[in-house]
């Protein structure tokens, strides 16, 4: 099911992240978990906007995954790019 896909993706998340779009040289020891962390959190917001629009606001719920992706998209590059694959010891 979805449990077997969601290691490789975020494997492959993981490497064209930080070789790719961040082109970093931090060590995976310092990256590795911070990814993890910055994962965490964006899903656990994608539930709290879900539960925001949907349930509290009425909103329709294609609008609010929607919403709520474009939302959690940004935290992701944004996390990434300034804490997880930043250069130098921050």
């Amino acid at each position: 099911g979805v449990q077997t896909c969601a290691l490789p993706i975020c494997l492959l998340s993981y490497t064209l992240n930080r070789t790719v779009t961040f082109a970093t040289e931090r060590s995976h020891a310092e990256a590795g978990w911070r990814f993890a962390v910055v994962m965490a959190i964006g899903f656990t917001l994608t539930g709290f906007f879900m539960w925001l629009f949907v349930k509290q606001l009425a909103w329709h719920e294609m609008l609010s995954r929607m919403l709520s992706t474009a939302i959690v998209f940004f935290w992701n590059y944004a996390a990434h790019k300034l804490w997880t694959f930043a250069e130098g010891k921050t």
